[in-house]
């Protein structure tokens, strides 16, 4: 079993506070993940953010994000190989509204006590020019687990001392709830859903 060491000591004190990161999310194991040359690099809670946004009576965008995330990837010294996991907690999910992120954790739409993570593994990462990769892999949400692809971009990378040796990128793709079950109040709320992630790894 791979056990995922979600921040070394070096890299994870918060700047200006002298505090250590811990995650507060423990994720099921990993999937069996393949072994590859390269640089591996484990999310930072702290400072990766997935997001999502919803229609509203087709008037507004709602906005929303997953307060608890963890995983790894490796970017492989043959970048055809490199590879990502990732797992959110779902029942992190915060709308900025209390009464509104029970309704969303609840049967209606999340139901996060029989599903309780959203996960996602690549199975392919083609490299582009400019830094950007497109992931095709399986994401598992609401007990179902469909195939997407979409593009991210390295944001930047460096080695910053004591906070060790970083890499970023974001992207974002589009997700229609009702293909995986999600699909309470189809009067309200909108079925695509827009995911948006910035991911912030640190060496390992």
């Amino acid at each position: 079993m791979r056990q995922i060491i979600l921040l070394t000591a070096s890299a994870a004190a918060i700047v200006g506070c002298g505090a250590l990161y811990q995650s507060s999310f423990d994720p099921a194991p990993a999937p069996d993940l393949p072994e590859v040359t390269g640089t591996g690099y484990a999310i930072d809670n702290q400072h990766t953010h997935v997001m999502f946004k919803v229609g509203h009576l087709g008037i507004s965008q709602q906005y929303g994000r997953f307060s608890k995330v963890a995983g790894e990837f490796v970017l492989a010294d043959e970048p055809g190989d490199s590879w990502v996991w990732i797992a959110m907690d779902a029942a992190s999910v915060d709308t900025n509204v209390p009464a509104r992120d029970q309704h969303v954790r609840s049967p209606d739409f999340f139901d996060v006590k029989e599903y309780p993570e959203v996960r996602f593994r690549s199975t392919s990462v083609e490299p582009k020019a400019g830094g950007v990769y497109t992931l095709t892999g399986d994401l598992e949400f609401h007990g179902v687990t469909k195939e997407i692809t979409f593009d991210v971009t390295k944001t930047g990378e460096g080695e910053f001392g004591e906070y060790g040796t970083r890499v970023a990128f974001e992207g974002s793709t589009t997700l229609d709830r009702f293909e995986y079950g999600v699909d309470g109040y189809p009067d309200v709320v909108g079925n695509e859903i827009e995911l948006m992630l910035s991911v912030e790894g640190v060496k390992q």
